[in-house]
C-alpha cells in the first residue's frame, strides 16, 4: 500500500470515529462550566472572570485515540451589556493535529427585570495538520511524504444566540460557519484534502434552587450535528453546591454514560473530573474517557453570590413596598370618591328641602345619583332580624313592607334606594353585602351601567322622602355608618 493509499485510509479511519460522534469540534465533558466554547453567545455569563484548563484523554485502551488540550477565558464588562472569551486548543488524533484559537464577543439585550437575549460571534484561525513523522514507508521519496503536507490554516467564525428568560436558557450556534476545505496536497500524481464542515448546536438549561439558596440543581439537554452527520444528544442534570462543590451525570446517545465530579478547593478554584462510561459497540473495545478541568475565578464566586441574593431580596422588598404604596394610593382615591359621593348627597338633600316630595314618576331626572365611592365603615350588629307579619323596620313611623325590603327589590329597577356602600370593584360589593347579612341586614346590589359602579343597598322606596327619612334616622338607630340615596329614573 503507497503512501497515499495510507493517508487516505487514515483519513477515513478517522473521519468515521469524527462522523460518528460529530467529534471535528473537539468534544468535551465538563462543558458545563465553559459553555462559550460551544456557543460565543454564552460568554460573560459568569458571575466573576474565570480561566479554565482542560485536559482529556478519549479511548484509553485505543491506540492514536483522541487527545484534546484546551485553555480558555471568560469575562464581561462592569456593566454586563457585553460579554468576551478567548479560547484555544490543541487536538491530536492519530495522523490528525488541530491548534487553533478564538476570540469571541456577545452582547447582551434585557427585556424586564430576569429576560435577556445574547447575541455572539467568534473569529479565529483553525491550523489542520498531518503528522507524517508517523508514517513508515520505504519510499522516502513517495510525494506524500516529499510533498510537507504539515500546516494548513483557515479563517473560522462561530456565531451563536442565547435567550436566559427568568430561570430558563436556551442557546443554538453554529461552529465552523464557512465549511472551508483544507488543502494538504495538490499534485498530479497526489492529492489530499480534508474539510472543516459546519456544525449545529443546541443547548438548553433550567436551574432550580434545593433547600434555598444553598445548592442548585440544572437539567439540560444538548444536541449537536454536523452535515451528513447524525445528531448527538446529552440528556443529564449537574448539581451545584456552592460552598463544596459540584456532581453532575449525563446520558450521550451512543457513546457514553458520562460522572461529573468536582470540588472548590476555595472560593477561585475549582477542580473537576469527568468520566465516560463507554456504551456503544466499538467504543467498549477502545475504552473509557478521562477529562480534568481546572478553573480558577478571578474574585470570590461565593461573595459574588451573596451579593446577588442580597439584591434579589432588595428587589423583592421593593416590589412589596411598591405593592403597599399601590393600596394606599387605592385607598386614598377611594377616600377622594367617597368625599365627592358625599357631596353629591348633600346636594340631593338641597334639592330636596327646595322641592315638596313627589311620586317617583314625578322625581325623574331631579336628583344626581351617586357617582363613585367605597366601601364605608361597617354597621354595628343590630335587631333588625325580619318578623312574622312584619319586617320590624319604619320609615317616619310608618312600618317599612316587606315588598320595600333589598330581597323584594328587582336590582335596578327604578326607585330610591338607601345606599350603604358603592364600588367600583364587584368583589368589595360582594364583601360588603356578605357582611351586612352577617349582621342581620337585607341587603343585596346592582351595577348601574350608566357608570359602571356596583350599589349595596338596604331598601327601596317610590318616594323620595320615605328613603330620606330611614337614611336620616339610620334604620331606627340600627346602622351607625352613613347612608345615602341612589336615584334610578
Amino acid at each position: 500500500m503507497n503512501t497515499i493509499n495510507k493517508f487516505g485510509f487514515a483519513l477515513l479511519a478517522i473521519g468515521f470515529i469524527t462522523s460518528a460522534y460529530s467529534q471535528q469540534v473537539p468534544l468535551y465533558s465538563n462543558y458545563f462550566f465553559t459553555p462559550y466554547i460551544y456557543n460565543p453567545a454564552m460568554s460573560g455569563l459568569s458571575a466573576t472572570p474565570e480561566l479554565s484548563a482542560i485536559f482529556r484523554r478519549q479511548w484509553t485502551g485505543f491506540d492514536g485515540a483522541p487527545q484534546t488540550a484546551a485553555l480558555a477565558f471568560n469575562g464581561a464588562s462592569l456593566s454586563n451589556k457585553v460579554g468576551y472569551s478567548v479560547y484555544a486548543y490543541n487536538d491530536q488524533a492519530s495522523l490528525l493535529e488541530r491548534n487553533a484559537i478564538y476570540g469571541a464577543y456577545a452582547y447582551k439585550v434585557q427585556f424586564g427585570d430576569k429576560n435577556f437575549i445574547d447575541f455572539g460571534i467568534g473569529a479565529g484561525y483553525l491550523n489542520q495538520s498531518i503528522n507524517v513523522t508517523l508514517i513508515r514507508n520505504s519510499d522516502r521519496f513517495d510525494p506524500a511524504v516529499f510533498g510537507q503536507v504539515n500546516g494548513r490554516s483557515i479563517f473560522d467564525v462561530n456565531i451563536g444566540v442565547n435567550a436566559r428568560i427568568n430561570n430558563l436558557m436556551v442557546g443554538a450556534a453554529v461552529p465552523q460557519l464557512f465549511s472551508s476545505p483544507i488543502k494538504f496536497l495538490d499534485q498530479p500524481t497526489a492529492q489530499v484534502l480534508f474539510s472543516a464542515y459546519r456544525h449545529y448546536n443546541l443547548m438548553a438549561q433550567y436551574d432550580l434552587n434545593v433547600q434555598g439558596d444553598r445548592a442548585l440543581l440544572s437539567p439540560l439537554v444538548m444536541i449537536r450535528g454536523a452535515e451528513g452527520v447524525p445528531a448527538m444528544i446529552d440528556a443529564g442534570a449537574m448539581l451545584r453546591i456552592p460552598k463544596y462543590g459540584h456532581l453532575g451525570f449525563m446520558y450521550r446517545t451512543d457513546y457514553a454514560v458520562t460522572l461529573n465530579v468536582g470540588v472548590n478547593i476555595t472560593d477561585q478554584l475549582m477542580v473537576g473530573y469527568a468520566h465516560d462510561f463507554s456504551i456503544s459497540e466499538y467504543s467498549r473495545t477502545m475504552g473509557n474517557s478521562n477529562e480534568i478541568i481546572l478553573t480558577w475565578r478571578f474574585g470570590s464566586s461565593s461573595k459574588i453570590d451573596r451579593i446577588e441574593n442580597e439584591i434579589k431580596k432588595l428587589k423583592q422588598q421593593q416590589s412589596k413596598k411598591d405593592e403597599n404604596t399601590e393600596k394606599l394610593i387605592k385607598d386614598r382615591l377611594e377616600e377622594l370618591r367617597e368625599e365627592i359621593r358625599r357631596e353629591y348627597q348633600r346636594q340631593a338633600e338641597q334639592q330636596a328641602s327646595q322641592q315638596p316630595p313627589q311620586s317617583a314618576g314625578g322625581q325623574k331626572g331631579t336628583q344626581p345619583a351617586s357617582q363613585v365611592g367605597t366601601k364605608p365603615q361597617q354597621p354595628t350588629q343590630g335587631s333588625g332580624n325580619q318578623q312574622q307579619g312584619g319586617t320590624g323596620y319604619t320609615s317616619g313611623g310608618q312600618p317599612i313592607q316587606q315588598s320595600e325590603m333589598a330581597s323584594s327589590v328587582v336590582p335596578g329597577s327604578k326607585g330610591f334606594y338607601v345606599v350603604a356602600g358603592v364600588f367600583s370593584n364587584l368583589s368589595n360589593a360582594e364583601r360588603l353585602t356578605a357582611e351586612l347579612k352577617n349582621k342581620g341586614f337585607d341587603a343585596r346590589y346592582f351595577q348601574d351601567k350608566n357608570n359602571n359602579m356596583y350599589y349595596v343597598y338596604l331598601f327601596k322606596f317610590d318616594t323620595y322622602a320615605k328613603a330620606n327619612q330611614v337614611r336620616q334616622n339610620k334604620i331606627d338607630g340600627r346602622y351607625t355608618d352613613e347612608l345615602w340615596i341612589k336615584i334610578v329614573d
